[in-house]
C-alpha cells in the first residue's frame, strides 16, 4: 500500500491541474483597424475600404455623410465636397441584443477623408443695381447676398421656407458643385433689394432708348429704369411673365452660368 500513495497523489495532482486549465477563459480584446484605396478623392470616385481588424467578427461602418454598412470590406461613394471622419466599429454583439454598439464594448477606429469637388454644375454671378444711373452705368457685386433655393416651384406664387439657402463671395458668386444641392428656382435676397421686383425677373436697367427698341416690350419702360426678363418669349413682358423664382438648371453634365441682378 505505500508503493501506491506516491502514485495515487501523482494522479491527483495531474487531475486538478487539467481542471484549473479548463476553468481558464483567454478573452482577446478586439483592435479595430483599416487602411483604403486613397484618402482624398473627388465627388463620384467609388473608395476601397481594407479591413485589418483583429479579435471581431462583427463590423459597423459610419462613412459621416448618414450612410452606413455591416460589410466586413465596403466600398464608399461620396457624393458632396468635403472632409469626413470615417469609423469602424469592430467586436463582437456580447449582450446578444442584436446590435453592435458601444454595449458591446467594440474597439473603434477612425480616419478623415477629404473629398474635393468634381464638377461646377452652376455659377451665379449676383450685380447690384443700387447707385447705377445713366451717368454712371456700373453695377457693384453683391456681396453676402442670401440665395434662397427649392427643390419644387410654387404653383400658387407662395414661398414656403427654402431648402438651402447660400450667400454669395467676396467676388458676389454662388457656385455649386455637382449635386450639393437640389433645386429647380431661387431669389435672392439682400436689405431691400431682389432678384424680383414687381413680381418679375430683373434684368438690369434699361441704358438709351436704343435698349429699349431693341428689348421685349414693357409697357412702363423709361432710359435708367428697370428691365425686366420676357420669360414666354412672346416680346411682350406683362402679367404672364410674372414668377416667384428664377429658374435654375444643376447638373453633372453641364455648368449652368447666370447673371443676376437684384433692385428695389
Amino acid at each position: 500500500m505505500k508503493k501506491n500513495i506516491p502514485i495515487m497523489l501523482l494522479i491527483s495532482v495531474i487531475v486538478l491541474s487539467c481542471e484549473d486549465n479548463n476553468n481558464e477563459t483567454i478573452t482577446e480584446e478586439p483592435e479595430a483597424c483599416f487602411t483604403s484605396s486613397t484618402i482624398n478623392a473627388k465627388v463620384g470616385e467609388t473608395i476601397e475600404f481594407y479591413n485589418c481588424t483583429k479579435n471581431a467578427t462583427l463590423f459597423r461602418w459610419d462613412f459621416g455623410d448618414g450612410e452606413t454598412s455591416n460589410l466586413r470590406e465596403p466600398k464608399h461613394t461620396f457624393l458632396k465636397r468635403g472632409v469626413y471622419e470615417v469609423k469602424l466599429i469592430a467586436g463582437e454583439d456580447k449582450n446578444q441584443d442584436g446590435i453592435l454598439d458601444e454595449l458591446d464594448e467594440p474597439d473603434i477606429y477612425t480616419t478623415e477623408i477629404t473629398i474635393k469637388p468634381n464638377h461646377l454644375s452652376a455659377k451665379l454671378t449676383i450685380w447690384s443695381t443700387e447707385g447705377w444711373s445713366v451717368e454712371n452705368p456700373n453695377y457693384s457685386l453683391a456681396i453676402n447676398a442670401a440665395v434662397h433655393f427649392y427643390k419644387e416651384y410654387p404653383e400658387d406664387f407662395v414661398l414656403g421656407e427654402p431648402d438651402y439657402t447660400l450667400y454669395s463671395d467676396e467676388n458676389g458668386q454662388i457656385k455649386i458643385y455637382d449635386k450639393e444641392i437640389d433645386a429647380v428656382g431661387f431669389i435672392v435676397v439682400k436689405n431691400e433689394e431682389s432678384n424680383i421686383v414687381n413680381g418679375l425677373i430683373l434684368a438690369g436697367n434699361y441704358v438709351d432708348q436704343a435698349d429699349i427698341d431693341n428689348s421685349a416690350y414693357y409697357e412702363d419702360a423709361t432710359v435708367g429704369g428697370y428691365k425686366y426678363l420676357d420669360i414666354n418669349g412672346d416680346g411682350i413682358v406683362d402679367e404672364m411673365d410674372k414668377a416667384p423664382l428664377a429658374f435654375i438648371s444643376i447638373s453633372l453634365e453641364e455648368t449652368h452660368e447666370k447673371v443676376v441682378y437684384i433692385g428695389k
